[in-house]
């Protein structure tokens, strides 16, 4: 018999299910711009100056890596058992 919790656990986990998607989906089109970044400073020969002789992640996406790796803890959570 379907009740309206385990309605409710269901459309948790998937909602939890989309945001995962489009969190990995953010990191990888982030990944393809520094991928894209990356190339074409080598290409226009901009790679002379010290800053950029190593592929350093921004600030911004190491945050949302933490952030991505927070939602997969709490994700791990069964939203059916109380707390």
């Amino acid at each position: 018999m379907v009740t309206a919790k385990s309605k409710n656990a269901e459309l948790i986990l998937a909602f939890r299910r989309l945001m995962l998607s489009a969190m990995t989906f953010n990191l990888v089109i982030f990944w393809l711009i520094e991928q894209l970044l990356y190339w074409l400073l080598r290409v226009r020969n901009l790679r002379r100056s010290p800053q950029f002789r190593t592929l350093r992640i921004d600030q911004g996406l190491m945050a949302m890596i933490a952030k991505h790796e927070m939602f997969l803890n709490c994700s791990l959570i069964d939203p059916g058992k109380s707390r």
